[in-house]
């Protein structure tokens, strides 16, 4: 059970406080004014023929009356029946803009908003005209086909919002051409409501517009926001309201573009109206638009209505309260003097309660009934007692029972009883039982048939009518014809049971036809974009690669495209089913209207007949529509399934393609991988050996280190020991010096002395002790001179030849008969040089200047025995020249050593690696002789 109206049921328990208050009130009110009529000792006797228990009882009656009054009031359905109503009107198809310009709030709440609400309203108005939706964008989608279900309606209308499109902007071009789209070829009157703020960011409306006026579309176009703009609020990712903007950051002001909806309007015999704040646009559009277009033939409509059950509360609530003023509130023993009063009272209650009740329940049961204009066809009426049944006005629905109660047949009994009690099928087996006594009772027949008719075995009844047509009664004859059409109405009525209502075909139908056409838009275009995806992935450029379709994109095309196939398999099933059962109910039809003619010819005056002969021609008429309507339906989904077909195999065939090509390039990454892989392997290998070898050189580099170190020390160690080994030997050189001067002092002395007293002897032995004392001096100042050198070269010191030998010099004795022997000395030396050491030929020395120096030295030999034979005054004299000049000229101070540009020539003709003079080391003299003792110089 439902409520059409539920609020009232929260209404009763407040109405029934609200009593209860009531009741309480007054009660102490009767005991306050009974306390100032009397005292209180009084009050028991006056009122001892008072019950409070009837007066419960009364406040009880009264109570549920008002409930049961409420409950009435909330309108209670149970159970419902099917109307079907022929619809006259036009075809309305709004066109709504879903953009997001639409949520600008110049108009409360939004634009959309306020726009749904004024199309909600405008329907209102427009009862028995098919309606129909389109929401759009940048993308245009039908919403809601055309429909005379406008709860239908009003749900597609509720669900559309921004996110409905989300292919954003606004394409007034692309709405107008899915509204073409929507409206049959069959249409008189096509009438387009474009609702929207005029922003065609496409440009392209007014050119649609002046197309679409060639074809006999009329577009009334509706602006919403306000000229001055307003900013779109949206939602941001946390919830908070902010600002739409452009790509510069700016936020966008939306406004309502007037002129562009007036050339659309004015394009197409139409015209503009701003909506307001209060939706007032739309009625404008009705009032001085719509109202003047002719209505047109829409079809029939089916409503299912459910059946109303106020009657029952309403009933028993005017029994209580019709009750509650006969019972009264004395006590029984009391009331015998007021019984012929209370009956009257009684009667005239009654009275009333009949005649309200009388009232409201027939006019309950005309406002179930349906529209009487359009009754169905008549069946027979009950039979009187042993007469035939006469005609019938009105047909009622007589469904077939399931399973039939058994068959009770009274003793004794009167068919015609039976049927008129409800009892059919035992009427019909008396009635066949009757037959098998006397077949060619014709009257018996048409009863049996009536009482067939009534269980709803209408075939059988058309046999049992069909021999009744033997009759000789003419009357008889046009009461059989009569019930024949009227079987064969029921039965073709049988044939669409299983079937759809038409209405409801026709939606199906259209809503296959869009979804079938909306898929092949998007696969058709897909393949027109496809043409990148053809082309394999090795030669795609990045162009090619960008303006590829996405494989999201395409399965949702084929997912789409079967979609539609499925709605489009049902379609044409539901079709093909309904035009097969139509096919079959004309024929039945077709009967019962010849039938029914038979009847008006025996019968001219039976308005019975004549009613429903009109009734199924317009009924066949219908059908027959319905029936070319749903067998060219049926071929056009057939038609739609092979395109369909067609379309998913080839955006399968792309999609595959496209599957292969990425497999190719994940097999390919997944080998530049494996390469990448191995090369990062070998690399790591490589990077590994290096570092070992490094590790490797490093440690070489240290044992290296480690050794160079340790011969550095150790050569640091044998010069720190030269220079000490070379400082002790200077300092025996000094003393030996000092002993060799004190004791050429004492031998001076000496010769003084002897020299003064023996002349002659020491002229005669002079030449020889000379010689001897040259060779006892000369060691010992050439082991002086030596041991300098070997100083010089343990501090650090290079000094060249020329700057040994002058140091030599310097220490040899001034008498040249002393220079000679030293001279001689250190030649032979010279000439007896370890093999270790280099001598001139090794140290780069050409042969011709090695050839120089040896006769260089030769000449200078020869020159310093000349100067000695010469006498010590020549030697002097040229010692002394030479030692003054020495220093001022490049002359050889000493013979056999080189000047200084002999050693810088000499230095310049050797290699760097080579720049080493060659040793001139005297082997030292010391002052022991082999025995160990020491020499006496």
């Amino acid at each position: 059970m439902t409520f059409l109206t539920p609020v009232w049921l929260y209404v009763i328990p407040a109405a029934l406080l609200v009593l209860w208050a009531i009741f309480h009130l007054s009660a102490r009110a009767r005991r306050r004014q009974l306390s100032t009529f009397a005292a209180d000792r009084l009050l028991g006797g006056l009122l001892r023929s008072f019950s409070s228990g009837r007066r419960r009882f009364k406040h009880l009656l009264i109570a549920a009356g008002v409930a049961l009054v409420l409950l009435a009031l909330a309108r209670p359905q149970y159970g419902f029946t099917w109307r079907e109503t022929p619809a006259r009107g036009i075809d309305v198809l709004f066109v709504l803009d879903s953009s997001k310009s639409m949520l600008a709030q110049d108009i409360r709440p939004n634009r959309l908003e306020r726009a749904k609400f004024a199309i909600l309203d405008f329907v209102e108005k427009i009862q028995g005209d098919r309606v129909g939706l389109v929401a759009f964008a940048g993308n245009a989608f039908l919403q809601c086909p055309l429909t005379l279900d406008y709860d239908a309606f009003d749900m597609s209308l509720k669900a559309v919002d921004t996110n409905v499109i989300s292919h954003g902007g606004t394409d007034i071009a692309r709405a107008l051409a899915e509204a073409e789209n929507a409206f049959s070829a069959n249409n008189n009157h096509k009438v387009v409501v474009l609702i929207t703020d005029g922003e065609d960011l496409e440009q392209s409306g007014v050119d649609k517009a002046r197309q679409l006026a060639k074809d006999g579309m009329t577009i009334y176009t509706v602006g919403v926001g306000t000229p001055e703009g307003e900013l779109i609020p949206i939602r941001g990712a946390n919830g908070q309201v902010e600002y739409l903007r452009d790509s510069d950051g700016k936020p966008v002001t939306t406004h309502l573009d007037e002129e562009t909806l007036k050339e659309i309007a004015q394009a197409t015999g139409g015209f503009y109206v701003p909506l307001g704040t209060s939706g007032y646009g739309l009625e404008q559009v009705y009032e001085a638009g719509l109202k003047s277009i002719p209505d047109q033939d829409l079809g029939s409509h089916r409503q299912r209505i459910g059946l109303e059950r106020f009657q029952w509360p309403l009933g028993l609530a005017i029994f209580l309260l019709a009750w509650e003023p006969l019972v009264g509130t004395r006590r029984l023993f009391l009331r015998q003097r007021a019984r012929k009063l209370a009956g009257l009272k009684q009667a005239a209650t009654l009275a009333v309660f009949f005649v309200v009740a009388a009232w409201i329940l027939p006019s309950s049961a005309q406002a179930q009934s349906g529209n009487p204009a359009v009754a169905p066809a008549p069946i027979p009426a009950q039979p009187a007692p042993g007469q035939k049944i006469p005609v019938g006005q009105d047909e009622p629905d007589t469904p077939e029972a399931e399973t039939p109660p058994p068959v009770v047949i009274p003793p004794n009994a009167n068919p015609a009883k039976l049927y008129r009690s409800g009892n059919y099928a035992a009427a019909a087996q008396l009635y066949a039982q009757a037959l098998e006594a006397n077949p060619t009772d014709t009257e018996t027949r048409y009863n049996l048939g009536n009482s067939l008719y009534a269980q709803g075995q209408y075939e059988a009844a058309r046999q049992a009518y069909e021999q009744a047509l033997a009759a000789l009664d003419l009357k008889l004859q046009a009461d059989a014809f009569y019930n024949l059409g009227n079987s064969s109405y029921q039965l073709g009525k049988a044939a669409l049971a299983d079937t759809a209502p038409a209405p409801e075909i026709q939606q199906a139908n259209e809503t296959a036809f869009a979804q079938t056409q909306q898929a092949l838009d998007t696969g058709n275009d897909i393949l027109k974009r496809a043409e990148p995806n053809r082309v394999p992935a090795a030669l795609r450029n990045e162009q090619t690669q960008q303006s590829a379709v996405p494989q999201q994109e395409i399965q949702q095309a084929i997912q789409q495209a079967e979609q539609a196939k499925q709605a489009t398999t049902a379609a044409q099933e539901q079709s093909q089913l309904a035009a097969t059962a139509g096919e079959s109910s004309t024929n039945f039809w077709q009967q019962a209207l010849d039938e029914y003619r038979s009847s008006l010819e025996l019968a001219p005056d039976s308005t019975d007949a004549s009613h429903n002969r009109q009734l199924v021609e317009r009924k066949l008429t219908q059908q027959q529509a319905h029936n070319e309507e749903f067998t060219k339906a049926a071929e056009r989904h057939a038609e739609n399934t092979e395109v369909l077909d067609m379309m998913i195999e080839e955006l399968k065939k792309l999609l595959e393609q496209d599957q292969q090509d990425q497999n190719q390039d994940q097999q390919n990454q997944d080998q530049q991988n494996q390469d990448q892989q191995q090369n990062d392997q070998q690399q790591s290998q490589d990077q590994q050996q290096q570092n070992d070898n490094q590790q490797q050189q490093d440690q070489q580099n240290n044992q290296q280190s480690n050794s160079d170190s340790s011969q550095q020390q150790n050569q640091d160690q044998s010069q720190q020991n030269q220079q000490n080994s070379g400082q002790q030997d200077q300092q025996n050189s000094q003393n030996q010096n000092q002993d060799q001067q004190s004791g050429q002092d004492d031998q001076q002395q000496q010769n003084e002395k002897s020299e003064q007293d023996q002349s002659a002897e020491q002229q005669q032995s002079g030449d020889e002790e000379q010689p001897d004392q040259q060779d006892s001096q000369k060691p010992d100042e050439q082991s002086a001179g030596e041991d300098q050198s070997e100083q010089n070269e343990d501090k650090g010191e290079e000094p060249g030849e020329d700057e040994s030998a002058q140091g030599k010099d310097e220490q040899q004795p001034q008498s040249p008969e002393q220079e000679q022997p030293g001279q001689d000395q250190q030649g032979s030396e010279s000439g007896q040089q370890p093999q270790d050491e280099k001598g001139p030929s090794e140290s780069g020395l050409s042969e011709e200047q090695l050839q120089e120096l040896s006769e260089q030295v030769a000449q200078e030999q020869s020159a310093a025995q000349a100067g000695e034979k010469g006498g010590d005054e020549k030697a002097a004299a040229a010692a002394a020249a030479g030692e003054a000049t020495g220093e001022e000229k490049d002359v050889r101070r000493v013979p056999g050593v080189m000047t200084r540009e002999e050693a810088r020539l000499l230095l310049d003709a050797l290699k760097k690696d080579d720049k080493k003079l060659p040793s001139l080391y005297v082997p030292r003299q010391y002052n022991v002789d082999d025995e160990g003792k020491r020499k006496d110089w």
